[in-house]
């Protein structure tokens, strides 16, 4: 079932494990971009594919989380 009036629900949950939390060179503003750029993506994909689809049941659209770690 579709309907607009929905609106996708996205949470993200983005870390770094391992060794990039040791690199130098990767300092809070680049994993900050890296987390943005990310989610950037994933999120533009997701609401084209699941706009407007409703759960037939609970007459909710979709709750999506995305966990990310990056090592």
């Amino acid at each position: 079932m579709r309907n607009e009036r929905y609106m996708l629900e996205i949470t993200y949950d983005f870390d770094i494990d391992g060794i990039l939390q040791e690199d130098p060179f990767l300092d809070r503003y680049q994993i900050q971009l890296m987390f943005d750029q990310t989610r950037q993506s994933m999120e533009t994909s997701l609401q084209r594919k699941l706009a407007g689809v409703v759960c037939e049941e609970h007459g909710a659209a979709p709750k999506v989380l995305i966990t990310g770690r990056y090592d």
